[in-house]
């Protein structure tokens, strides 16, 4: 557990956790490791401070500690929070909520490391997701940047859960699969071809270069698939938010 400091801390007060959460799920749940946050997903919309009721009884229920135990220090309204669980050690957190024993966990922080690091070199070519940009009015300079940002993350929650997803879904699906066959395919190809030049076994290869190939074509796939071709949000989400935005008393310029 020494390896994910960043994610759970003692400190006088208890343990420190950052969080990730996602509502409106069909479940609660945690779903593991999410950058230098555990994810979780929760039963309950963000709506009237259902989704962190729901947090606050799922990690009171997974560390066996009452409810009043459990406080949210930072992001209520917002998807990123940070907890701080009383009575309860960093590393016995982290023990309940990840029930996996160290070697596991190693391994898959390796696989972890590798995954980013390949999905980093796919990065370099692609654009961040597109956000509102916000006019200067008196109301953004009242609240600060730091408070528009909440609300902006409130606002996207918002639409996520009356439906309005923040990118098309048609033909994701397809992308990966079609990726990932043209990579085991590619590979099989190249592999085999080498073998037969260095002299060894183009079965061999062709197995060995088809593995690598749909590996490489599956992530491929997955990333394309999940920032999209232009990395703009569909209409109908983009509207949801600017109106959200609107009445908060925020002015939307566009999205980038």
């Amino acid at each position: 557990m020494g390896s994910l400091p960043a994610i759970a801390r003692d400190s006088e007060r208890g343990a420190l956790l950052d969080v990730h959460v996602q509502p409106g799920s069909s479940r609660t749940e945690c779903v593991g490791i999410h950058g230098d946050a555990i994810k979780i997903r929760l039963a309950a919309r963000p709506i009237n401070g259902a989704a962190n009721e729901e947090l606050i009884r799922f990690m009171a229920d997974r560390c066996a500690v009452p409810r009043a135990n459990i406080q949210i220090l930072a992001g209520a309204e917002a998807r990123r929070k940070r907890l701080c669980v009383k009575d309860v050690s960093a590393q016995a957190l982290l023990a309940r909520l990840l029930p996996k024993n160290e070697k596991e966990n190693g391994a898959g922080m390796n696989r972890l490391r590798i995954s980013s690091a390949v999905l980093a070199v796919l990065m370099l070519s692609a654009c961040s997701s597109a956000r509102p940009v916000l006019y200067p009015n008196a109301h953004l300079e009242s609240v600060g940047k730091e408070g528009a940002e909440q609300d902006i993350e409130t606002c996207k929650q918002l639409a996520e859960s009356a439906g309005a997803e923040e990118s098309t879904g048609g033909g994701k699906a397809g992308r990966v699969a079609t990726n990932t066959a043209v990579g085991a395919g590619a590979g099989a190809a190249s592999g085999a071809l080498g073998s037969v030049i260095a002299g060894a076994s183009a079965g061999l290869g062709s197995m060995v270069g088809a593995a690598s190939g749909a590996v490489w074509g599956l992530l491929t796939g997955i990333f394309y698939a999940a920032v999209g071709p232009s990395h703009q949000p569909n209409q109908a989400y983009t509207n949801f938010v600017n109106r959200c935005l609107k009445e908060k008393g925020y002015e939307v310029t566009g999205w980038q």
